[in-house]
């Protein structure tokens, strides 16, 4: 039998945090116009002018990003600082949560904390946006909650409702971090079912479908019996999830949202209302960086997400784009000049590429081989000299403008 159910978890001590990113204005225009002129006049060139001239490692994108890291102190930023400084009586620490801006967009997340058993704990989570870009996200860390953890029931052998884990609010797979604030202790069973019903198309919409995500989870209800001489040590409460796919051609407006109250309970083996957990199919139109863009996943994680390196894929996209400037095959013959990339890794490059081509991403979604695999990596570290190589070839049959608009400088 449980003990008398104790008060709920303080939250006025520890701080609320965040990680922040910022919407930006995407570079276009005078690149455009230079491949425009240098090669063609149709609508297609012109789009691939544009999405080249977005590409992440223009000097205007570096300045984005240096921009970014400085607005904190806007008006938007501060009002939401207020808002969470009540939640939690704490106070707000700011950090980019993004690898870089993508499409104009970054990563936006923030957490509330509260004190629990004698650690931190998670108690609120929003993200908005979530997109592919999210930094890299981890297993709970060692030490983290231990005091907490040491207090309840977490021995392997017992049944899922009967043995409590560490719950990421945030899952590690979207940038969730293995720490405290990001971290709640919840039965497996309820881990389980969040997976299920919520993280699931959460990290489907992310780092498969790149879309721009809003995320929210809050612990709720909670109640506890935590004292020394207590043998039915307990946490019990609710994860009150909500996520939404962020629409860009309306203003970010919310579509396709699914939500679910997620029940802790120990000793007992919820079954979650599936209802509102029902994805709807709406799938927002992918921007040109977004599409192309490998997220990265846990560091906990065994699944690798392969594929050809982003501005490697951008690179070839443009020039092959169905024939129209050269082959893969034609491009590929020209390459004597880079060290490695011999027969075998020319073939692995054009067969892989010549899938992908008719789509806006360079990731593998078939199954490889560990040969294919160490190929691809290996590709992809003579992506520099590759592109290089790339740009010459470009110089040669037109000129240094039509390279430079391409390839960049």
């Amino acid at each position: 039998m449980k003990q008398p159910k104790s008060q709920t978890a303080q939250t006025q001590t520890p701080p609320v945090w965040r990680g922040k990113g910022a919407a930006l204005e995407s570079p276009q225009g005078e690149q455009a116009a230079q491949l425009e002129t240098a090669i063609a006049t149709s609508p297609q060139r012109l789009r691939q002018a544009q999405f080249t001239a977005m590409a992440d490692t223009s000097p205007r994108t570096t300045a984005q990003r240096k921009l970014a890291e400085g607005i904190h102190n806007s008006p938007y930023i501060t009002a939401q600082r207020k808002q969470l400084e009540k939640l939690s009586g704490g106070t707000v620490q700011l950090q980019a949560w993004s690898r870089q801006a993508l499409d104009g967009r970054q990563t936006d997340v923030t957490w509330a904390t509260g004190s629990l058993g004698g650690d931190v704990v998670g108690l609120h989570m929003e993200a908005s946006p979530l997109g592919p870009e999210h930094l890299q996200g981890s297993p709970p860390q060692s030490g983290e909650q231990a005091t907490l953890m040491g207090k309840l029931p977490t021995a392997t052998t017992n049944s899922n409702e009967n043995k409590y884990i560490r719950g990421h609010l945030l899952n590690d797979n979207v940038g969730g971090p293995g720490v405290a604030a990001n971290l709640f202790p919840i039965t497996a069973n309820a881990n389980s079912q969040h997976h299920s019903l919520i993280e699931s198309k959460v990290k489907n919409w992310v780092n498969v479908d790149k879309q721009w995500v809003h995320y929210k989870v809050e612990v709720q209800n909670i109640d506890h019996n935590l004292n020394k001489g207590g043998k039915n040590k307990y946490v019990d409460a609710d994860l009150k999830c909500e996520a939404s796919i962020l629409d860009p051609t309306n203003g970010m407006g919310k579509k396709n949202t699914i939500s679910a109250t997620i029940k802790s309970e120990l000793g007992s083996a919820h079954d979650n209302d599936a209802k509102k957990t029902q994805d709807s199919g709406f799938r927002a139109p992918k921007g040109l960086q977004a599409a192309v863009y490998l997220p990265l996943l846990s560091s906990g994680s065994n699944t690798k997400v392969y594929g050809f390196a982003e501005k490697l894929f951008s690179v070839m996209k443009q020039l092959v784009d169905y024939g129209e400037m050269y082959t893969v095959s034609e491009l590929l013959q020209r390459m004597d000049h880079i060290q490695g990339f011999g027969p075998k890794l020319k073939t692995l490059f054009e067969t892989e590429l010549s899938k992908l081509l008719s789509g806006d991403t360079g990731e593998i979604s078939g199954v490889l081989s560990t040969q294919d695999k160490s190929g691809i990596s290996r590709i992809n570290k003579m992506a520099e000299q590759i592109i290089e190589e790339i740009g010459m070839i470009v110089e040669e049959d037109y000129d240094d403008e039509t390279r430079a608009s391409l390839i960049g400088d």
